[in-house]
């Protein structure tokens, strides 16, 4: 059997779910990951759609700092 090294990695993906307030899952919201670089500063990183039930991903290279997500409706 072939021995599998788990490494430490700085990233990690972020994963998550947008609903509208009816309870409905939010197709195609812009979502948008930001990082936060102080009070008054942000640097957006990527952005995405959600899915058709609500669902996006992303790979956050840098685990040690502050990010925001933002979600927007769906087109």
């Amino acid at each position: 059997m072939e021995e599998i090294k788990i490494e430490d990695s700085n990233e990690f993906l972020l994963s998550g779910r947008v609903f509208y307030n009816n309870g409905l899952p939010a197709s195609k919201a812009l979502i948008i990951v930001e990082q936060i670089i102080d009070e008054k500063s942000r640097k957006v990183l990527d952005f995405t759609l959600s899915n058709d039930d609500g669902d996006y991903i992303f790979l956050i290279e840098d685990k040690n700092i502050s990010y925001k997500i933002s979600a927007y409706k769906g087109l």
